[in-house]
């Protein structure tokens, strides 16, 4: 809160460490605005980061109310908040399963089913606690047993014993659900209306009095979390609710206590949510929407899974600008398959589901905010969004989600890296080229091919290679390494150098030839085509273009990741694939070389 309350006031704030001490041993203010700008250009250029609203979390955590369970940190998805040591267990309840009728004009939703589900799975989680630590004893076991010396063993044993002891003494659990999408489908309901955001807030309401009524009466019958103490637990706002909303259930749990120290979450559930299944007209398919997510995408698309090229049923089908590779599955959801079983519609346009990225972000966070509201722990969830939104949105989405009482929060732009659920693409993708600022850092390239000197600028957006220009030199000073290429009226360009020199306009010795060249290859890379392509054509360039087309390569290739496949060629010595290394085309597998 007090960094964004400094961003809302245009203040400085301080970077101290330790954070929480009133003597940090490191301390400098620092405009929040400038770090701000930094963290939403990063999530918009990116996905990352996340943030977490820390007070959020520790305000509205009943474990943070126990000095020894004051939250640390989060699981890897930030769905659950821990204290050290603690354990992350998660269950996720199929909210399909208490539909009634799906995607027909009678479809509903039982919420007393869903009572009655969630009331059984809480008592399943607290029988998984006490198989943890059956587990857990064990390993403590074995430790013992082992011939090495005490004090090789005393660190791991230590740790077991630490996380045996967290496991007693507050029994963490992390019931949750999945298929929120696909119920809202199901029943007739647009994820992302004002409808949605009331149903979503029923459906966790539910889900934390029958969790919380569960847990309390296993705290009549066995016994509460063995550290629980009424009054501490008396100021807790998110306790204070249940209060309003089932005064009955929160007399029962002063009295008696509850059986868990913290009880609720929403996990991503990506791959359980792949296993858990959709039942209509007498079919059932398996691949639910994932936690509290809606649809990715409702046109078929493709799934990619990530893998070795040596392994057994594996086949590169994609290899990314990190050089990882991926197998390729085109699907769609079983959802749709369903509701075109029961409609006997195959029209996708007609299909209740509506794809994330087209969700009204600000309504998309309220839902989260209506869920958050009952969930004790946290959501781990990703607001989608177009790829042609600004990073002022994507900051004013963070913004809103603070004062929205939100304890994380995620975005994805759509195409911003490489992602496991791509759209399946048919013909041609038209592209948009990102639009120019008026100035451009570059860099100046000086290249000799037979005897003739060329410069070539590259200008750069966002770190990539965005324009070229080039020409024949003998008015730049090869000193020079790089500058700013500034647009002027009617098209016209101007390259300003950092010894302070200008070329004005840049492209006054160069070609019409030249000039076309430099142009397509530029036109290329504003619309997303990739250089190592656009290098492996210029190399086959022939005729009178040859000189300046091979200057144009040895500038170009220097910005080619390693081990980028190059297509269409194989080895001349051994007939294996060959990849860029250092801009070179070479061939792993016998050495071979062509730069």
């Amino acid at each position: 809160n007090e960094f964004l309350e400094a961003l809302e006031k245009d203040e400085e704030y301080e970077l101290r460490w330790p954070v929480n001490s009133d003597i940090p041993e490191y301390s400098k203010m620092v405009s929040a605005k400038e770090v701000w700008d930094i963290i939403i250009h990063s999530a918009w250029l990116r996905a990352e980061p996340g943030l977490l609203f820390w007070d959020n979390i520790i305000n509205e955590s009943p474990a943070d109310c126990y000095e020894e369970f004051k939250t640390i940190s989060t699981n890897p998805c930030g769905e659950i908040p821990l204290c050290e040591y603690d354990s992350c267990r998660l269950l996720a309840i199929n909210l399909f399963h208490a539909v009634k009728n799906p995607f027909t004009n009678d479809a509903y939703f039982d919420f007393d089913k869903l009572w009655g589900t969630v009331y059984y799975a809480q008592r399943f989680m607290d029988d998984i606690i006490d198989l943890e630590i059956e587990a857990i004893e064990k390993i403590i076991n074995k430790i013992k047993k082992d011939p090495e010396p005490e004090e090789i063993k005393n660190t791991e044993l230590n740790l077991w014993i630490k996380v045996k002891e967290k496991a007693e003494k507050g029994r963490r659990t992390g019931t949750g659900i999945t298929a929120l999408g696909d119920v809202m489908a199901a029943i007739g309901i647009q994820y992302g209306s004002e409808e949605s955001v009331d149903f979503t807030e029923n459906v966790y309401k539910t889900l934390k009095l029958a969790a919380y009524r569960s847990s309390v009466n296993m705290a009549k019958e066995l016994g509460p979390f063995p550290i629980w103490e009424d009054c501490l637990e008396t100021d807790n706002p998110f306790l204070l609710r249940i209060k309003e909303e089932d005064p009955m259930l929160y007399s029962d749990m002063v009295k008696y206590g509850r059986r868990n120290i913290a009880i609720l979450t929403t996990a991503p559930t990506g791959t359980v949510s792949m296993m858990a299944s959709l039942s209509a007209n007498g079919k059932t398919l398996h691949g639910t929407t994932s936690g509290i997510e809606p649809l990715f995408m409702i046109e078929p698309y493709t799934r990619r899974k990530k893998g070795n090229p040596g392994d057994s049923n594996f086949r590169t089908d994609f290899v990314d600008d990190k050089g990882d590779h991926w197998m390729e599955f085109d699907v769609y959801h079983p959802g749709i398959e369903l509701w075109m079983e029961v409609t006997k519609n195959n029209n996708f346009k007609d299909c209740p589901y509506i794809a994330a990225g087209k969700i009204n972000w600000t309504n998309r966070v309220r839902l989260q905010a209506a869920a958050q509201r009952h969930v004790d722990h946290s959501i781990s969830s990703t607001i989608n969004l177009p790829n042609d939104i600004t990073q002022e949105e994507v900051g004013k989405i963070y913004v809103e989600a603070w004062k929205n009482n939100l304890k994380g929060i995620t975005v994805y732009r759509d195409g911003c890296r490489t992602g496991v659920l791509v759209k399946k693409q048919t013909g041609i993708v038209k592209t948009n080229a990102p639009k120019r600022p008026e100035g451009l850092k570059c860099d100046v390239h000086h290249i000799t091919v037979k005897g003739q000197e060329y410069f070539v600028l590259v200008g750069l957006y966002e770190n990539e290679p965005y324009e070229v220009f080039a020409g024949k030199n003998g008015i730049i000073d090869k000193r020079v390494r790089s500058g700013q290429i500034v647009k002027q009226k009617r098209s016209r360009y101007k390259a300003v150098f950092d010894d302070g020199t200008e070329l004005s306009p840049i492209g006054v010795f160069t070609t019409d030839e030249e000039d076309t060249l430099t142009r397509l290859i530029s036109a290329g890379l504003r619309h997303g085509t990739d250089i190592s392509f656009i290098v492996h054509q210029l190399e086959k360039a022939k005729g009178d273009m040859q000189s300046f087309a091979k200057s144009l390569v040895r500038a170009l290739k220097k910005y080619i990741p390693d081990n980028i496949e190059v297509k269409g060629e194989e080895c001349p010595e051994c007939s294996s694939k060959l990849y860029r290394q250092e801009g070179c085309i070479t061939c792993k597998n016998c050495g071979f070389s062509k730069c």
